[in-house]
């Protein structure tokens, strides 16, 4: 349906430059040999008049013609699928004076023509290639073209849905170029698989759009999400994405639950109010340094206690321990592993249910191997240099191919004021809040 519309667009447009081609011909030759009724000039007046009158038509002729074209082939260029480069179509000189038959015109009012067609087809071009790629996003997204954005500047900017129930800030600083963004509200009733029988949906879904060309946003300081609520406790504040659900850190603030995400590229996405049934807490990480990376990352999923309610940060982690944590973050548990999937490491039995399926994903995507002697040795602790070696083979393709623990140390001592072991000797072995925070800054953006 789409290559349909764009089809008749591109026809629609083509006629109708055609069609003012002509149109603006006529228009210019009548301005040219127009005389102004009764009038008295002498010679040399009439002359600098005529002159002068000459290149302000030829200027305004160009500026409307350029303006036509520049749209036109804008969309055309945007449904045909190209990239938004006006210096592609726009026509040169010589074509210019052809397609507008413009040697028959006097120099002046051909050269100002020219500039004036130049001076705004560029302009035009990009607004209308921009428009409909935003229209398009638009129609996909909540069936209409006619939606309208906050825009968000240096000065910084609350943008609210139309109900008043959502509302974003972002502080003064958080960004240096303008962004224009929205909330709207979307008829998604979560399922009983989102749901994963854990979760009670406690608000409807909102989507928070960004509107650039990039399709995101570059953001220095964290903003703070924010959703009307009053209920109980264990809420928060969830994404909706592929891999599934993705807590933020909330807290209930009188009649509202707030979030704040700290995101250094910003794309949006779709935002909903949910309760956790099964989350107890951690009984041992009030005191520790990462205590909020800790939670954030239980309830998220991708990090969990011991069956006594305690979490134990100074632990060390072990190989299998790892793979577990890449199996729930990464979400591998959608590949549909079976639970008695074959491992032919001589140690395998050594592995529960969860740690034979995230081994068996993590050797196959090569992330994790076994050693000389078919071994795998799922309980030997993890240094700090295999860390590194990890993280350069998981983010690889989300900027951290040349990733070390100096780098993560150094972000440590900066936000947290905590000297990591691994700073200046990295075959010490890493410790649970250590992978907690990690993960927390691997995955902030």
């Amino acid at each position: 349906m789409k290559r349909i519309i764009g089809v008749l667009l591109i026809f629609w447009m083509t006629t109708f430059v055609t069609y003012a081609s002509s149109i603006e011909s006529e228009v210019t030759y009548g301005e040219v040999t127009e005389t102004t009724e009764g009038s008295e000039m002498t010679e040399g007046e009439e002359g600098t008049s005529n002159l002068a009158d000459d290149s302000s038509a030829g200027s305004e002729a160009g500026k409307q013609v350029g303006a036509i074209d520049g749209t036109a082939q804008g969309k055309i260029d945007f449904y045909e699928g190209k990239s938004n480069d006006y210096k592609r179509s726009i026509m040169s000189d010589e074509q210019i004076i052809k397609k507008y038959r413009l040697d028959k015109e006097v120099e002046d009012y051909r050269k100002s023509f020219l500039l004036g067609y130049k001076s705004v087809y560029q302009e035009s071009y990009k607004t209308s290639y921009r428009e409909g790629f935003n229209n398009e996003v638009m129609e996909s997204t909540y069936n209409t073209a006619d939606v309208s954005y906050t825009l968000v500047t240096m000065d910084g900017a609350t943008i609210t849905s139309d109900d008043s129930v959502v509302s974003m800030v972002f502080e003064e600083g958080a960004v240096y170029l303008q962004n224009n963004v929205r909330i709207d509200k979307k008829n998604t009733k979560l399922t009983i698989e989102d749901l994963k029988n854990r979760y009670i949906q406690a608000s409807n879904v909102y989507n928070v759009q960004v509107k650039t060309e990039e399709g995101y946003m570059n953001v220095y300081k964290p903003s703070t999400l924010s959703f009307k609520y009053i209920g109980g406790e264990n809420v928060g504040v969830y994404k909706l994405t592929e891999a599934g659900l993705i807590y933020y850190a909330s807290a209930v603030n009188g009649s509202s639950i707030e979030c704040v995400i700290d995101e250094r590229t910003f794309k949006g996405g779709d935002y909903v109010v949910l309760i956790d049934k099964n989350y107890k807490g951690l009984s041992d990480i009030d005191e520790n340094w990462a205590k909020d990376e800790i939670e954030l990352m239980a309830k998220r999923g991708w990090l969990s206690g011991y069956e006594d309610g305690a979490f134990r940060p100074n632990e060390k982690v072990t190989r299998a321990e790892y793979a577990v944590i890449l199996y729930n973050m990464l979400g591998w548990y959608n590949y549909g592993i079976a639970d008695d999937v074959q491992l032919y490491f001589s140690d395998a039995n050594q592995l529960g249910i969860w740690g034979r399926k995230a081994v068996y994903v993590a050797v196959v995507e090569g992330i994790i191997n076994g050693y000389p002697d078919g071994s795998f040795r799922p309980n030997n602790k993890i240094t700090y240099q295999e860390v590194e070696w990890l993280v350069q083979r998981v983010y690889k393709n989300k900027g951290y191919a040349n990733f070390t623990w100096e780098d993560m140390a150094q972000v440590m001592m900066d936000e947290k004021g905590v000297i990591s072991r691994g700073l200046t000797d990295k075959s010490n072995f890493i410790t649970r809040d250590e992978v907690a925070y990690m993960f927390y800054i691997l995955n902030r953006g």
